[in-house]
């Protein structure tokens, strides 16, 4: 209705094929494919030979598109990747038990590309109180959980 009267739409975060085809004004935000594509090829450049995307919403298809860009970037030099479900974003012990599973097995050197700032900060602390330095963590999305690990250098 709004746009059928005149109204500008504006849209943001998530959704940028649609506001597209909506007529939006604006659209804030980024291409999720191509923004995971981009972690891939970095952590391609940095030799890394796996990578997990930890999908913390199945269902959710710009999480899906973020995995499975990681997975197109990093193929790109060699390496491969794995989308992997999470399911206790709603219990911290659950959430904390699947991350350690998932970094106790992983080899060398792997990375995890968290899906927001939450499990992103919880999983940097996990890495290091498993004595894995060797895993890099990435993630979406910025918030007041990265703060402290920004300022400290994390």
């Amino acid at each position: 209705r709004g746009l059928g009267a005149g109204t500008p739409l504006y849209t943001y975060n998530a959704g940028l094929g649609l506001a597209a085809k909506l007529g939006t004004r604006s659209h804030l935000g980024q291409d999720e494919l191509d923004a995971g594509r981009r972690a891939g090829e970095y952590w391609g450049a940095q030799s890394v030979g796996v990578a997990y995307c930890l999908n913390h919403r199945r269902g959710l298809q710009v999480l899906v598109d973020r995995c499975t860009g990681l997975g197109a970037g990093l193929n790109a030099s060699g390496g491969r990747s794995e989308m992997l479900y999470i399911t206790g974003e709603s219990s911290v012990d659950v959430l904390r038990q699947q991350l350690t599973d998932a970094m106790t097995a992983a080899p060398t050197g792997a990375a995890f590309l968290t899906l927001n700032s939450d499990i992103g900060a919880l999983s940097v602390a996990l890495a290091g109180a498993l004595g894995r330095p060797d895993l890099r963590i990435g993630t979406f999305d910025f918030g007041s959980p990265l703060v402290p690990l920004l300022k400290n250098g994390t």
